[in-house]
């Protein structure tokens, strides 16, 4: 996956000519942040996973910039088969800063067009701020666990996949296509499931390290 859209020199693409006001006042407001609060779970065939939406991230975020006199903003563009999305932080003085842009598959539908947004935006935002959740990615899966029927019964902590696995060992790859999934819909989330094993022949998580690259490719365009 292509993550920025232009290689310069700064870490910056654009800047007003001081950043002085806007850099003592971003310095206090990143203090008063805390890592995003995970609050959705998503089932996605073999693995169950809690992740950080992006209304999370502005949620807690907007407030406590504003306090300082700061905004975020973020605009969203095209090129090609991609979408580009560039996040910038004004300051009440005028001055502002506009990081490297974004760059994400945007898919062939209008409903991958909107999650490549959604996505993007969302780990825009975190990086920016640089902000965390409680496992420092919201896409981090864990073996689905079987429940009684009981809604008041929560599973029991897992960490090992069906292949007695470290969740912390899965390749970038596979984590990449779990978070990819993030944000899509139940019934999507079914359709890539099903389109993943006609194609590979096997869920994910059975998938050989091997193919991870081959897999992370087929999703980022059918997703």
């Amino acid at each position: 996956m292509e993550m920025f859209a232009t290689t310069v020199d700064s870490v910056w693409v654009d800047k007003s000519d001081s950043i002085d006001a806007l850099a003592k006042s971003l310095v206090k407001a990143l203090g008063e942040m805390q890592d995003v609060t995970k609050t959705q779970t998503a089932n996605a065939g073999q693995f169950a996973y809690t992740y950080a939406t992006l209304g999370d991230a502005l949620q807690m975020a907007r407030p406590i910039l504003a306090k300082h006199g700061l905004a975020l903003t973020q605009s969203i563009g095209a090129d090609e088969d991609d979408v580009v999305i560039f996040t910038t932080v004004l300051h009440e003085s005028g001055q502002y800063v506009t990081a490297q842009p974004l760059r994400l598959a945007a898919g062939k539908t209008a409903q991958q067009v909107g999650s490549a947004c959604t996505y993007g935006r969302r780990y825009a935002v975190m990086a920016f701020l640089g902000l965390a959740t409680e496992d420092d990615d919201g896409a981090q899966a864990s073996p689905r666990v079987k429940t009684s029927a009981s809604p008041s019964r929560k599973p029991a902590p897992v960490t090992n996949d069906s292949r007695g696995q470290s969740v912390d060992s899965r390749s970038d790859e596979e984590t990449q296509i779990r978070s990819l999934i993030v944000g899509l819909d139940a019934n999507r989330q079914r359709e890539i499931r099903v389109a993943f094993k006609e194609q590979f022949g096997s869920s994910l998580t059975d998938l050989s390290v091997e193919r991870h690259s081959e897999a992370l490719k087929w999703i980022q365009a059918f997703a």
